[in-house]
């Protein structure tokens, strides 16, 4: 259980750090074209502003890297279900 643990954990954190990588990718004070839209999402591209705009893209993220994992997770339980129907239960023995 521990195992299948790390597993899913390992994996949400690497789908968490290369959403926010993607996500974060085109977000700078460089980039003029989502700090100058009239009803945008974005702050002013100030020291308080960068720091709203990264706790959104940390929290969105995480969002990806959970779907992600579910999707993986719900993916591989699917998959395993005709296995079940394959194993045998074993022969009963004699009591010796």
């Amino acid at each position: 259980m521990a195992k299948r643990l790390a597993i899913a954990l390992t994996n949400l954190v690497r789908m968490n750090r290369t959403s926010h990588a993607g996500l974060s990718e085109y977000i700078n004070p460089y980039n003029k074209l989502p700090w100058s839209t009239g009803d945008a999402w974005l702050p002013l591209p100030e020291n308080s502003g960068l720091i709203q705009v990264e706790a959104k893209i940390s929290r969105q993220a995480a969002m990806i890297g959970y779907r992600d994992v579910f999707s993986l997770s719900a993916i591989t339980s699917i998959l395993i279900i005709p296995v079940i129907f394959l194993i045998r239960r074993p022969a009963p023995s004699n009591g010796h």
